[in-house]
This record gives C-alpha cells, sequence and structure tokens, in this order.
C-alpha cells in the first residue's frame, strides 16, 4: 500500500503540473547528450487557476489507496517540490535506463520522506524500498527497479541507472557537460510565464510514427510551452525544420488543419473563436503556434468536453450489453426453435 501512495504523490504532483508563470529552467543543469527534455514549475502551477482542481483530485486519489492510520499532508510536500525536471538520452528501447528525474526540493523534503517511512515501519506496513548502503549519498531502491537519491537537501534524483544518477549530480554541480555546450538546441523557447515545457530534438529519426502525427516527421525539433498571464491560459508550439522549404510546407499544413477545425462545433458553439485565438508564423527554419484565450471560457469549453466524452462511453457500454443480450436471445429463441424440431 505504501507503493501506491508514494507512486500516486509523484505522479500526482506532475499531473497537477501538466494540467496547470515557471520559474526559468536551469539549462546548465541539463546534461549535453540530452535529446529530451520536460519541466514542470510547480510553484508556478500552485498559483495558477487550475491548482484548485489538481489538488483535489490528489488529495482524493491518495485518501482512496491509503489504509495506513497515518495520512499524507499533501499541501506540505506540494510546498517543498520546487520544480519537476526529466531529460534522456535515448529515444530507443534503452531509453529508460539513460533518463533521470530530478527535483528541485525545499530543506525539509528529505526530512518528510524518512519520517513517513520510519512511521510505515513503525506500523509494520511492509515496505518496497530498501535503503542502498553502498552509495555516496542517501539512496533507495523501489523494488529492485528504480533508484531514488538525495544528493543533497535541494535534490532529489530518481532513475533505472544509478550511473545516469551520479553524472545527472555532476552535470549540476558543473563537473560535467551540460546544454550549452550542444551545437543543436534543444529547448527553442526560453521565455518565461510558463509552467509547463516539453522539448525534443532528432524528432525527423523518429520510427512507428501513427498516420495522423506523420506531420511530424517533417520537423527536426519541437517543443510545447504551457502557462497563464493574466487570466489567459497560454500555449506556445514550435517546430524547427531543416530549411524554408519545408517550414512552408508545414505551415500550409498547420493552415489546413486549423480551417477544418473552425468548422467544428461543441455543444452547438462554433470553434472559430477559438481558431481564430491561434497565431502561425513562419520563419526560415520554424513554424511557431501562439495560443491564448480566458482561463474562465477554456475551464467551461474542457467541462463539456469531458460530459460529452462520458456521455460517449457511456453509449458505447450500452451498445456493446445490448448488442451481447441481442446476440444471447437469438441463440436462445433458435435453441427453442431446434428443441421443437427435435421433438416433432
Amino acid at each position: 500500500m505504501i507503493k501506491k501512495q508514494i507512486c500516486t504523490l509523484l505522479t500526482g504532483a506532475v499531473a497537477i503540473a501538466s494540467a496547470l508563470t515557471a520559474a526559468p529552467l536551469v539549462q546548465t543543469e541539463i546534461a549535453k547528450d540530452a535529446k529530451w527534455l520536460a519541466h514542470i514549475d510547480m510553484e508556478g502551477i500552485l498559483e495558477s487557476s487550475f491548482a484548485d482542481l489538481g489538488v483535489a483530485k490528489l488529495k482524493e486519489e491518495i485518501a482512496k489507496n491509503n489504509q495506513s492510520a497515518i495520512s499524507i499532508d499533501v499541501d506540505l510536500v506540494l510546498d517543498e517540490i520546487k520544480s519537476v525536471t526529466a531529460y534522456g538520452a535515448s529515444f530507443e528501447e534503452d531509453a529508460a535506463n539513460k533518463s533521470v528525474v530530478i527535483l528541485r526540493t525545499g530543506d525539509r523534503l528529505q526530512a518528510i520522506f524518512d519520517g513517513f517511512l520510519a512511521a510505515q515501519e513503525l506500523e509494520g506496513n511492509e515496505i518496497p524500498l530498501k535503503r542502498v548502503g553502498d552509495k555516496p549519498y542517501q539512496t533507495y531502491l523501489l523494488e529492485g527497479e528504480l533508484y531514488l537519491a538525495f544528493p543533497n537537501k535541494n535534490y532529489a534524483i530518481a532513475g533505472k541507472s544509478f550511473e545516469q544518477i551520479e553524472h545527472a549530480y555532476e552535470v549540476i554541480q558543473g563537473k560535467a557537460d551540460n546544454l550549452s555546450a550542444t551545437e543543436q538546441k534543444l529547448v527553442l523557447n526560453a521565455d518565461s510565464g510558463f509552467f509547463l515545457m516539453v522539448t525534443a530534438k532528432g524528432i525527423d529519426s523518429f520510427k512507428n510514427v501513427p498516420p495522423q502525427a506523420r506531420m511530424l516527421q517533417k520537423t527536426k525539433g519541437g517543443q510545447v510551452s504551457i502557462g497563464e498571464s493574466e487570466g489567459s491560459f497560454k500555449a506556445n508550439v514550435m517546430l524547427t525544420t531543416a530549411n524554408e522549404e519545408v517550414s512552408l510546407q508545414l505551415y500550409r499544413i498547420v493552415q489546413g488543419m486549423l480551417a477544418l477545425a473552425s468548422f467544428t462545433q461543441v455543444e452547438n458553439q462554433s470553434m472559430m473563436e477559438i481558431v481564430d485565438s491561434v497565431d502561425v508564423r513562419q520563419g526560415e527554419d520554424f513554424v511557431s503556434l501562439d495560443f491564448q484565450y480566458p482561463v474562465e471560457k477554456l475551464m467551461k469549453l474542457v467541462e463539456v468536453l469531458a460530459k460529452e466524452a462520458a456521455s460517449h462511453h457511456a453509449q458505447d457500454h450500452q451498445g456493446e450489453h445490448s448488442s451481447y443480450q441481442g446476440n444471447w436471445e437469438g441463440q436462445a429463441d433458435r435453441g427453442v426453435i431446434l428443441a421443437c424440431v427435435s421433438d416433432g
């Protein structure tokens, strides 16, 4: 049960962030060989319009999975997590072994973590975390697969490979090369005001790309940034290309997709207003989309879409039930007919 609590808390913190102006990413803390990166500013998230909804959902999930007499102070833990940054050096099958997750924390997170584990042990609960004693700093191993290390009081680093954790901390300390030493940029938009950033390079080399995402094969790199400013939700998508010709092709594809989207409706309301809020720009080797929309209107739209999705799911489930019942009744009728023929 403690595994569920820990995983729910960590993934929930990331989920809140992804649903939500970010402290600038410290690029000198990211390894030179990183091919993808996701950065979340928890402090910015907790100040956003989306925070209450996300925190409430997280508390609900933790309470549901907590069968211990000890409860988790979610607000205290979230207050201690300043940012979450994940990056990796591969997109292949070994990607998990070349990736790390870095938490920049307050001074008390490690003490909170240790205290929680000690309380679980006193209750006699089975703990899937094992202390690893032969490491240079306090380290735990989760179910023999995932390391969680606390190299100092303001950082926690997780990864499947402890060598990757050590290398990540060397980068943070300035003892190993970082992103500033790379020729091809990984971070395409470093503007402030965003709470979530996801970026990658080498996208044109992806294999087994689904048909609906083939457009991405025309790009060399891409970044999505999301934030909130003065009551408006804002987002930026930046796509880099090999040359101006490809950039123009991509620009035309995006414009066409937006034109199609303008004809759709949600609860009898045209999407034209939303489409008109998207500004598309084309440069020599990039295409950029900027979107800004009032948070209040966006929340209402999300609520409508969620209700529609739930309704469709219910209808599909009912349809499956009706089909199953119809097949059963048909088989039963055939059985009665066969029985009557046999008796005749």
